[in-house]
């Protein structure tokens, strides 16, 4: 295809069309970035247990993607991105081409200067398996299911192609990830297989670890040494030491012969530049990025990651020092003149590849270059009406009344009213799947849940010093006592009981009165609930760090209406039942019911206002925390509620249950300050 050029042009940027909307937009961008700085260590640490205890011992997990790398995340409202994983096969490490052994890479390093698919033919490349090593491969449990029929023999190299979509589709099927597969597995496309979980969308992309770092990467290493640039030469060389490079199962899409590639990943790599990188570019990057998918998500033409790979140039480009003093409109302003000019020039360089052009020429049409031209037009004015949309939703302030003075307050609001519960509903999260975790492994036998307890207090010792994460410490262990499973308990450098908040002191409370109902020890239960209950008085104790219910309580086999929650969720998804997640005010008041409830039957009055007690609390719980839309503590109120109903129905009580309205529209609804 040949390439279309047209003229796109910025009218004047005056500071009356933009340029005033700076201060605030400083402001939103200040806070939201501490909020979600807040919960760095919470989020790392769930992935250090999730990967853990879910996977194939032979496949790593590793995050990827913007939920792992430190941008200052913003979403339009309602918004959600993928889960981003990559499956590495471990025990196994591919050569470079000039390398050949046991399975090695050869580069479609293009002869034909002026080929059309010659622009990124340099992080392109076959898999080979040599006849041996394809033996020991076949011989292997696990590498059997992933190779044995993945592989075809290649006379002109004599030894076997590694075929991308079949080793994708194997590697998705033994990693362990329990998602809902897309229909089309194998796709030379993408890398990745996309899928819906119970609670998020995934995007699993299968890979192999390359030995050693090509010398087209090395480049990268050595270019640009200066110290007043934020990925000096020092820093570089460190990360060609530890950060390893992948080969993903995708083709050049200009080349006739992609579906036997795979290419050259350097996910690992820009997770440690985003870490790298200081506060005023982790906010600009955010804010642009945000504009950019608000603007041009009508055309398919550039992508996000386009506009990361313009903002590592950047990065890579300005100074440090300058990062300090540059005001954000006129960085926006900047951004937005570059990916102009990719369009004039049909041309983005690779960041770490010399001489790889990533701009899809293949995807240029007359209609998305209309697209983007139209778009460009009248700017300043289009950048500051999705700026103003985005603060007036996040803040819920009507556009029109936008300013200064009352923005700042709403922001101050937001920060002294939502951001405890936005750290709850993170902890609440960590350790629904640390207990998940535990049980989980101790179902299958004694020594696989003291062999979790051990990997957690080896996780607990990397956030010792966490003053979020301790909060959740007594709660670890009042499962892992209810399980038996081990008598040195977790420790904590913090001390909980001198940092402890009357919200604090009841989750913990009701945490132990469940963890004693679930194991029917019910004098002990009375008694932790006795002491949650003298606490419900607090003005904050509302809500606070959830009680996680999942499968493994279908043993709560006389809690009727426990067990009908989780059938409800179970016919939503599958078979599947998600981890939900009970406010502790509500399980309480629903333990209390339960352990009574041999009385109650018999008194219909007072069964009925117990049930209004449970109403009342339900009408005030939370449609967003801890996890927006179906899974918050109001559903899950709902949920508990509806159990009663048919629990009345099926003992021919002459109780009414009412159930609260439950419709919800999550997209409509959420704001960054719910950013899951």
């Amino acid at each position: 295809m040949s390439r279309i050029r047209t003229d796109l042009h910025f009218e004047n940027c005056s500071a009356d069309n933009f340029e005033d909307i700076n201060t605030l937009l400083e402001l939103y961008l200040d806070e939201l970035d501490s909020w979600q700085r807040e919960v760095d260590n919470i989020r790392i640490m769930h992935h250090d247990v999730w990967k853990g205890s879910r996977l194939s011992p032979l496949i790593k997990q590793h995050r990827a993607g913007s939920r792992v790398e430190k941008q200052t995340r913003i979403l339009p409202t309602g918004g959600q991105t993928d889960v981003d994983y990559m499956f590495e096969v471990t025990g196994i490490e591919v050569r470079c081409n000039e390398h050949q052994g046991s399975i090695y890479f050869k580069s479609c390093a293009c002869q034909d200067p002026g080929s059309r698919k010659s622009n990124m033919c340099n992080t392109y490349g076959r898999i080979y398996v040599c006849k041996s090593y394809k033996l020991f491969l076949e011989s292997h449990d696990v590498y059997a299911k992933i190779f044995a029929d993945a592989l075809s023999f290649d006379e002109k190299e004599d030894a076997f192609l590694l075929i991308p979509a079949k080793f994708k589709e194997n590697v998705v099927k033994n990693c362990g990830l329990d998602y809902q597969r897309n229909e089309i597995l194998s796709s030379p496309i993408s890398p990745s297989i996309s899928g819906q979980g119970a609670l998020n969308e995934y995007d699993g992309v299968p890979c192999l670890k390359l030995s050693s770092w090509p010398q087209v990467a090395m480049i990268w290493v050595n270019r640009q040494k200066e110290s007043g640039l934020c990925f000096h030469g020092e820093w570089k060389s460190e990360i060609a030491q530890r950060a390893p490079l992948f080969l993903v199962p995708t083709g050049n899409p200009m080349d006739d012969e992609q579906h036997l590639q795979f290419r050259l990943s350097f996910s690992m790599v820009e997770i440690a530049c985003f870490e790298q990188i200081s506060p005023p570019m982790r906010k600009m990057f955010g804010i642009v990025k945000y504009l950019f998918k608000a603007m041009f998500s009508g055309s398919n033409l550039l992508s996000s990651y386009h506009v990361k790979t313009l903002m590592l140039w950047k990065i890579d480009q300005i100074p440090l020092d300058d990062w300090e003093t540059m005001k954000t409109t006129d960085f926006i302003k900047g951004m937005m003149s570059e990916i102009r000019q990719t369009l004039r020039t049909s041309n983005i360089p690779h960041f770490f590849v010399e001489n790889c052009n990533i701009f899809p020429v293949h995807k240029v049409t007359e209609q998305n270059v209309l697209e983007y031209t139209t778009i460009f037009q009248n700017l300043p004015q289009r950048l500051k009406e999705n700026v103003g949309m985005l603060l007036s939703q996040d803040l819920n302030i009507p556009h029109s009344e936008m300013c200064l003075n009352l923005s700042a307050i709403k922001l101050q609001d937001v920060h002294k009213t939502r951001l405890d519960a936005y750290i709850s509903g993170y902890l609440t999260r960590l350790l629904s799947v640390i207990t998940f975790s535990i049980t989980e492994n101790y179902t299958v036998s004694c020594q696989m849940g003291e062999d979790s307890v051990k990997e957690m207090k080896r996780i607990f010792a990397n956030y010792d010093n966490d003053r979020h994460i301790s909060r959740i410490i007594p709660m670890v262990n009042s499962n892992i006592r209810r399980l038996k499973l081990c008598p040195k308990l977790i420790r904590s450098r913090v001390s909980f009981e001198s940092n402890s908040s009357s919200k604090d002191k009841m989750s913990r409370l009701v945490h132990e009165a469940f963890e004693a109902y679930t194991n029917e020890d019910r004098l002990v239960a009375k008694d932790y609930i006795r002491k949650a209950d003298s606490l419900r008085q607090s003005p904050d104790t509302t809500e606070g760090i959830g009680i996680s219910v999942t499968k493994h309580h279908k043993c709560l086999h006389n809690d009727k209406p426990i067990l009908n929650i989780i059938h409800f969720l179970e016919n939503e998804n599958n078979g599947r039942c998600p981890r939900f997640y009970l406010a502790p005010e509500l399980l309480l008041q629903h333990m209390k019911m339960q352990l009574q409830m041999s009385s109650l039957i018999i008194n219909a009055a007072a069964l009925q206002e117990e049930i209004g007690k449970l109403h009342t609390i339900v009408e005030k719980l939370s449609l967003k925390e801890p996890y927006l839309g179906r899974l918050s503590y109001r559903f899950a109120g709902v949920y508990l509620l509806k159990g009663y109903r048919r629990f009345v129905c099926d003992e021919q009580l002459p109780v009414r249950v009412p159930i609260p309205l439950d419709e919800f529209d999550q997209r409509r609804f959420a704001t960054n300050f719910n950013l899951r």
